[in-house]
This record gives C-alpha cells, sequence and structure tokens, in this order.
C-alpha cells in the first residue's frame, strides 16, 4: 500500500527517504533454510482465483526463492492454489508471527503444508518462503542423505516428510531415500 502514497509524494515534489527496520519477508527468507541469493519478493497474491493462478503460472518457472505475504484467512486457499499449480513436491516454509511471542516457522513440500492446514487453523500473519525452480529438483544437494535426514529430523519434521524433502533435495526418488537412510539407521 506505501508504493501509491510513495509515487504520489514523489510526483509532488515531497522528498521520500526511507528508514531501515523490520521487514518479515526477508527475516523469514533468512531463517527458512532456503536460497537466499536470489529472491522475488511477490507480496499478496490477487484475490480472484483466475488472476491468482495467472500469476502463479508466470512465476512457476522463476529461478529465485519466492517470497508471499498471506492472511490466516486466506492461508487454506492459497495453499490449495500452490498445489493445484505447482504441484505438492515443491519446498514450502510458512513463518508467522515473525519477531512476536509466537514465532513459528513450518517446514516441508507444498502438499505437505497444505494438508497439515486441512486440520489446522491458521492465526497470525504469514510470509510463504516458496522453493525457486532452479532449486526443484535439482541435480543433487551436496549433502548426504543421511546428513539430510538428520537435520530435517531434528527440526522436528517427520521421518516420512523428511524422506520425500530430501528425495526433492537430492532429485532422486522417494525409495532410493528410504533404502539409504535405512542402510545407515541399520
Amino acid at each position: 500500500p506505501g508504493e501509491v502514497l510513495v509515487a504520489r509524494a514523489i510526483e509532488e515534489g515531497i522528498e521520500v527517504i526511507a528508514l531501515p527496520g523490520a521487514n518479515a519477508a526477508l527475516t523469514a527468507l533468512i531463517a527458512s533454510g532456503m536460497d537466499p541469493k536470489c529472491f522475488l519478493f511477490v507480496g499478496f497474491l490477487p484475490r480472484e482465483k483466475k488472476e491468482a493462478k495467472e500469476k502463479l503460472k508466470r512465476l512457476a518457472g522463476a529461478p529465485a526463492t519466492l517470497l508471499f505475504y498471506e492472511a490466516p484467512h486466506r492461508l487454506k486457499k492459497t495453499l490449495a492454489l500452490l498445489r493445484e499449480t505447482l504441484g505438492e513436491e515443491r519446498g514450502l516454509v510458512l513463518a508467522r508471527e515473525l519477531t512476536k511471542l509466537h514465532e513459528e516457522y513450518e517446514r516441508g513440500t507444498i502438499g505437505s503444508l497444505e494438508e497439515r492446514y486441512r486440520e489446522k487453523e491458521p492465526r497470525g500473519e504469514y510470509v510463504l518462503v516458496l522453493e525457486g525452480a532452479e532449486a526443484f529438483p535439482e541435480e543433487g544437494s551436496p549433502l548426504s542423505v543421511e546428513e539430510l535426514m538428520r537435520g530435517y529430523l531434528a527440526e522436528g519434521i517427520g521421518e516420512k516428510e523428511a524422506m520425500k524433502l530430501t528425495a526433492v533435495r537430492k532429485g532422486i526418488g522417494k525409495r532410493e531415500v528410504y533404502r539409504d537412510w535405512k542402510l545407515k539407521e541399520g
């Protein structure tokens, strides 16, 4: 909303000075674990489903981490739209209530988080950090299956979901992750 005010002030010859401060999108990106080197701030998707879907289709191939804002009352619809438009396997982080008492990061895939929120009621303002197309699927993470699995499990992600995420990151099948993990586990 501020862009309209800034543009008008500039048109009127009023000096605009920005003060650095908290930025939810950058805060979420930094803590998400997604690639921060190249990102695109999208903001809120259009309210109309058709327009939102068209925008997502245009962004689908972007080789950048995508940052969205979303209100709690629209989160479930947005997750369903992401799944419908981009598929289930792309990595996603939901960051909510940043710098506040109930700050929380939920990591998974579009599909797993959309499924989780079928039962869970969204609370607070959200930043969605979506894995960029270049990183999805990639030729392979430099981390081993074991390193990825241990990292996800340490974050509190369940074993089944950790296997899905590892498969995406490594660019291999879930069965291969399962086999490698179970061999290491012993």
